[in-house]
């Protein structure tokens, strides 16, 4: 009996230490499989400080943190919150959705030659954290990714959300400015002039004097009001310089090169305390339907409905504003001294 007992025991330990071999090989097998090519994803993307998107035709988007905000371009352009939110947003959430069958392989592939976009991210050290070729949607919701250097596609999609994210990264420059043409600290405004070459009488200059604020008819010619004016018109419409937003960027716009020859409706300019000084001219967009017989009529109606202006800038941006969002600044010089 003490026998049978013993040679149990002998096979219970035999068998114990074959499970713990045998799980042994497993791991290390399983340890040494290589992920790298579907490791698309950054957790962090607090620590990505450049990224880098270039088509295959060459054209490139170099986006740049710049503090809490990003710029694009030569010209360091300031790139939209809603832009860049969403593009991280991708970036840290990408996740793979299935595995293309191996005989799909080549031609996706070969499509992504054609069509695909290469990521480059990088690190506040301009090391290269990741690199990728992200190319087009799939009918059934995701898009094909491709790591650099790797022959697997995979079909990628973000946890939350559905569709293709192949969008984010074909953009136009133009396209992902920030929509605001200005965002200033209206404590350190200095002075603002407006300028109505048409209507002269109403243009002004306001000076900053302390706590207060003088006002002047910008011509000399224009008959000094003797109505005191109303400071808190004033400390109302100098604040409401605070940020102006666009509609669009209108940089392509075959009509920008025009504008300079066409007397504008308004010239605002402003300067701040540390010396910088902007000014820009608006232009009614209406006044340039004439020019485009061919536009369907329902779009007409609109632009007529929803008044929009161009904004030509000193720093050599054109944009597009609707008139309410803008409507703070036409003010003239009588309206400060209405009692």
């Amino acid at each position: 009996m003490n026998k049978n007992i013993l040679l149990l025991l002998a096979l219970l330990l035999l068998i114990a230490f074959a499970y713990v071999g045998f799980n042994k090989k497993t791991s290390n097998s399983s340890s040494s499989i290589d992920i790298s090519d579907r490791d698309f994803a950054i957790e962090n993307t607090d620590e990505i400080h450049r990224i880098k998107l270039t088509r295959r035709t060459g054209r490139t988007i170099d986006l740049k943190r710049n503090g809490k905000d990003w710029v694009v371009g030569e010209k360091n352009k300031k790139v939209s919150k809603n832009v860049m939110s969403n593009l991280m947003n991708v970036i840290k959430n990408i996740q793979i959705k299935f595995i293309p069958p191996a005989k799909y392989n080549e031609k996706v592939i070969n499509e992504i030659n054609r069509i695909g976009t290469q990521v480059d991210i990088y690190n506040d050290k301009d090391k290269l954290m990741k690199s990728y070729f992200v190319g087009g949607n799939v009918p059934d919701g995701g898009t094909y990714y491709i790591m650099q250097g790797k022959t697997q596609p995979y079909v990628m999609e973000r946890k939350v959300g559905y569709g293709g994210v192949r969008d984010l990264f074909i953009y136009q420059e133009e396209e992902i400015y920030d929509s605001a043409i200005w965002e200033i600290n209206t404590s350190q405004i200095v002075s603002i002039s407006v300028d109505y070459p048409k209507d002269k009488q109403e243009s002004f200059i306001i000076q900053r004097s302390e706590d207060t604020f003088i006002i002047d008819p910008l011509y000399k010619t224009t008959r000094r009001n003797p109505i005191i004016p109303n400071q808190d018109f004033i400390k109302a419409y100098v604040e409401g310089f605070d940020v102006i937003y666009s509609e669009s960027n209108e940089n392509d716009n075959k009509l920008f090169s025009q504008l300079k020859d066409l007397v504008p409706f308004s010239i605002i300019s402003f300067e701040l305390q540390n010396g910088d000084k902007k000014t820009v001219k608006l232009y009614p967009v209406n006044q340039f339907l004439d020019q485009h017989e061919d536009m369907p009529s329902l779009e007409k109606a609109n632009l007529l409905y929803l008044e929009r202006f161009f904004v030509v800038t000193d720093w050599g941006d054109l944009y597009a504003a609707q008139k309410r969002l803008i409507l703070k600044l036409f003010r003239g010089y009588s309206y400060f001294h209405t009692r």
